[in-house]
């Protein structure tokens, strides 16, 4: 099928739409809503709002992502990892899932939220997408949200996220290449222990998607026990995918 490029000239009045949008109403900061500075605006968070968000120098486990304590190596499992049945190879984060960060997470989980989660996304991208890039994903999978949940929520934060990672690294976005085939009780309501069986086998993959082969990156906006992901990584890892691995705006401190 023959691709239609549009001229050049609807690009510039787009471009000239922006620019004068923002001169009449400049952007604000989508978690403060405080001004912004002219390098700022295309993240749509202000500096102080990243530094508080996401502090950089912040030594993590690469396998689950959970901040290093003292005295373990850099580029080793942590202590919470070892022996564990997880299967993903790597956990990125943008950080704890604690005061500011877990607040900007729950607000992105309304419709109102959503503006919020793409800068999130982008800071995500900034801080890691070129890790993300030397792992090789071929698909980007967001957890999938049953339709029951969505039509009372009306926003599936991880699909914005997905959207944006894949869209920056240029790899397919498979937003329905997982499907929620029951309706589970929230994870946040649950003990730990009650967590794996609530979501085991609440997950398939869909029609039309081929995961033979693939290196899947899976992507969530809070990862607590990993419950939730463990499923969707295994599900995957059933159909054939070759590796898995998780990015998510927050990480809850503790065991998986």
């Amino acid at each position: 099928m023959a691709t239609i490029t549009p001229p050049r000239w609807r690009f510039g009045l787009v471009l000239g739409g922006r620019k004068i949008a923002d001169l009449v109403f400049p952007p604000a900061c989508a978690f403060c809503q405080g001004e912004l500075l002219e390098e700022d605006r295309e993240l749509r968070l202000c500096g102080r709002c990243v530094h508080t968000l996401a502090p950089l120098g912040v030594a993590r486990c690469p396998r689950c992502g959970l901040r290093i304590p003292g005295g373990l190596t850099r580029g080793e499992d942590c202590e919470s990892c070892r022996g564990n049945c997880q299967s993903f190879e790597a956990v990125w984060t943008l950080g704890e899932y604690e005061d500011l960060l877990r607040g900007a997470a729950l607000r992105g989980k309304r419709p109102e939220g959503q503006e919020l989660v793409t800068s999130l996304s982008r800071l995500a991208f900034e801080r890691h997408g070129n890790e993300i890039r030397d792992w090789r994903p071929d698909l980007i999978v967001p957890t999938p949200m049953h339709w029951l949940r969505r039509t009372w929520r009306g926003a599936n934060s991880p699909e914005i996220v997905a959207e944006a990672v894949a869209t920056a690294l240029k790899v397919p976005y498979a937003r329905f290449g997982l499907r929620r085939q029951r309706f589970t009780k929230p994870q946040a309501g649950l003990p730990q222990r009650e967590r794996r069986s609530n979501v085991r086998g609440a997950f398939r993959v869909n029609a039309g998607y081929d995961f033979q082969d693939a290196r899947v990156l899976l992507v969530d906006d809070i990862l607590t026990t990993g419950a939730t992901l463990g499923e969707m990584g295994r599900v995957a890892r059933v159909a054939g995918a070759s590796a898995v691995a998780v990015l998510v705006l927050a990480r809850a401190s503790g065991d998986w």
